[in-house]
């Protein structure tokens, strides 16, 4: 199981590569990664064409950020690993069941033996929305926290 020490190292690497790229094309060849959404086609339709603003962590999540304003979660789930490829030619290694092509350099592979990683995309929401997140959440709605919960509100549903 991927732990916060892990995610967090994985979460560096991966902002000093892909901070700046543009996503060319997302395979996702197992639909039960992407149950948020309707269909892999509408995960897929929410990340192409983007370009990749930063990325951050809450929990074991990495949470990309793009340039419209949504967020890319990505929970590795107990044994998810996401590696970046050696080249073009480089051979998918076995349970490979997203891959990410950018504009230029490498792409970047999820693989899960068990498949129970999860992926979605979110899309920020419009001005003035109120997003109930949970119980917790409003319990912790306070001044102090109410900026840093109405960023994050809309990631969690």
């Amino acid at each position: 199981m991927p732990e916060i020490p892990e995610i967090e190292t994985t979460r560096v690497v991966l902002t000093k590569e892909l901070v700046g790229k543009k996503i060319k094309a997302v395979a996702v060849t197992n639909g039960k990664l992407v149950p948020r959404h309707k269909t892999a086609k509408d995960f897929r339709a929410r990340v192409e064409g983007r370009t990749i603003k930063s990325l951050s962590r809450l929990g074991r999540n990495l949470i990309v950020a793009l340039d419209d304003g949504g967020h890319w979660v990505i929970d590795p789930g107990p044994v998810g690993l996401l590696q970046r490829s050696k080249g073009p030619k480089d051979v998918k290694p076995k349970h490979t069941h997203v891959v990410v092509s950018f504009q230029q350099g490498p792409d970047l592979r999820l693989i899960d033996p068990l498949a129970a990683c999860e992926m979605f995309a979110s899309e920020r929401p419009a001005e003035g929305t109120i997003v109930k997140v949970n119980v917790l959440v409003d319990r912790l709605r306070s001044e102090e926290h109410t900026s840093e919960l109405q960023s994050l509100a809309y990631l969690v549903c």
